[in-house]
């Protein structure tokens, strides 16, 4: 046998073994998206375990529901901003968001930038504070752990709470929308305290953007559940 022949049957022999690494090469890069949303999941879930028992070791110290300040008062604290209850923007801080009719606990970072939303959801940088204005948080819809997949299923009336600076939010559902992409309006400020959440859609896509828009129903207090400010 000549060097030629010999070398076509090493080629040949190697054959099924490059259609083996092909096919395993295919199956990986299909099953990708799928295990990184399981390894963000199941990081997520840890995180958002570790703040919830944080909060339980916490002592319930009340719960007001809200009110709008009359005109008066209000003017008045207008007139002396340093007298104000709440400042007029979010502070930098993480979260936790919990939405029961979708099973869903998740932290809230801080930031919405494809690098700060890997993590988890994050608070709009320009939302204002959450006694008083439009709270405005993203997060992914088909990958880095997927947590807002399925807003859409959010109905009028659910409720959703935030969990912020010592406080626990608890907002109800007003309407579930979608708008363009490009439509930031929704992140502007509120007459009522609001919750706004936002994902892309259709799901995988960015042509959409699907809002939620609640509205603050009540305050909880508790003894200090959390503080994990950000370096």
């Amino acid at each position: 046998m000549d060097k030629k022949e010999r070398a076509r049957e090493k080629r040949l022999k190697l054959l099924p073994l490059i259609g083996v690494l092909l096919i395993v090469a295919g199956v990986s890069l299909a099953l990708f998206p799928a295990l990184q949303n399981i390894y963000y999941q199941h990081k997520q879930a840890q995180e958002a375990e570790d703040k919830r028992k944080e909060f339980k070791k916490q002592e319930n110290v009340g719960e007001t529901p809200y009110v709008i300040p009359d005109a008066k008062r209000q003017a008045e604290q207008e007139d002396r901003p340093d007298e104000k209850e709440h400042p007029d923007s979010l502070k930098p801080e993480e979260g936790l968001l919990e939405i029961p009719r979708l099973d869903l606990e998740v932290k809230i970072g801080y930031g919405v930038e494809l690098s700060d939303l890997e993590g988890g959801p994050g608070f709009y940088p320009e939302s204002e504070y959450p006694d008083a204005g439009n709270v405005a948080i993203a997060g992914h819809r088909t990958t880095y752990g997927a947590p807002f997949r399925y807003l859409n299923h959010l109905q009028e009336g659910d409720e959703i709470h935030l969990y912020y600076n010592d406080k626990r939010y608890i907002y109800h559902v007003d309407e579930v929308f979608a708008t363009h992409s490009r439509d930031w309006s929704v992140t502007d400020p509120t007459e009522e305290p609001a919750l706004t959440l936002t994902t892309c859609h259709p799901p995988g896509l960015d042509t959409e953007r699907l809002i939620v828009r609640a509205y603050l129903e009540t305050i909880k207090s508790a003894k200090l559940f959390f503080k994990f400010k950000l370096a």
